[in-house]
């Protein structure tokens, strides 16, 4: 499926608080062995902050024919991999480098076309410098909080600002004030094969008492996807992301939101 067409906007009360892409690659030994400077250099005007961390995950194995009391005896692999972290001067901009993936972050999304250059900042040098023979996964995250009271919209239920495909017990009578924390995944398949999963529900904000509508869709393909062919897929699942949350709001939300065509 594709969701249906609607008219660009930014908005310029935003409920966007993080958007993410990454790309998975098959793993390049030189990037977890020797320090990335030549990749550095080709990014520190535009990320000058460093960090180096060490990620690490427990493994038993990967023979899926193992029966589970001989796993249970089997000792656990602990791996380590490095992660590079190159950050913008105000620390909104966020680039990951690991010996699989390469990753941009930023909680200050305004436009895709500022993010897409930020991103283009990273990837043309990785490119360059690692050459990929291509990518085994591509995700484009957007994740969306609705804040009544950023909105002035405190006294506005939620049925008034959501569609009710997005709200499953909020819209039963008598029961929506008592409603503090839900959550609700989806998996739909695009037309393209590719995968959104839609992570939506009530977050109740402890710091100030107050409810709030997560909606976090992930866009994701698993199939190979040649390097040419990239950024043709972020700008596909971009189209799709600026549909899917209109799809998901009322007019009265759209508006309050204060939209402005591009």
């Amino acid at each position: 499926m594709q969701f249906p067409e609607t008219e660009r906007v930014v908005y310029h009360k935003n409920p966007l608080i993080e958007v993410i892409c990454q790309l998975r690659f098959p793993p390049i030994l030189s990037i977890e062995s020797e320090l990335p400077t030549k990749f550095q250099e080709a990014i520190r005007g535009d990320y000058p902050l460093f960090n180096q961390n060490v990620e690490i995950q427990v493994k038993v194995t990967d023979d899926p024919t193992m029966k589970l009391p001989d796993i249970v005896n089997l000792p656990p692999t602990t791996i380590k991999n490095k992660n590079y972290e190159f950050l913008s001067s105000d620390e909104k901009w966020k680039v990951n480098l690991t010996n699989s993936f390469l990753s941009l972050s930023t909680i200050d999304y305004s436009r895709w076309e500022e993010f897409f250059a930020h991103l283009r900042i990273a990837y043309q040098p990785f490119i360059d410098i690692y050459r990929p023979p291509f990518f085994t996964r591509i995700g484009l995250r957007y994740r969306d909080m609705i804040r009544r009271s950023f909105l002035g919209l405190q006294e506005s239920p939620w049925t008034e600002l959501l569609q009710p495909y997005m709200l499953g017990l909020l819209t039963a009578p008598g029961l929506r004030e008592a409603i503090h924390n839900t959550n609700h995944i989806s998996e739909i398949e695009l037309d393209d094969e590719s995968i959104v999963r839609i992570s939506s529900g009530i977050f109740h904000d402890q710091s100030n008492k107050e409810d709030n509508f997560i909606i976090d869709s992930d866009f994701f393909s698993l199939n190979k996807v040649e390097v040419d062919k990239s950024m043709e897929k972020l700008n596909f699942f971009n189209s799709q992301a600026s549909r899917l949350i209109q799809w998901c709001i009322t007019p009265k939300l759209h508006a309050a939101m204060e939209p402005e065509k591009i």
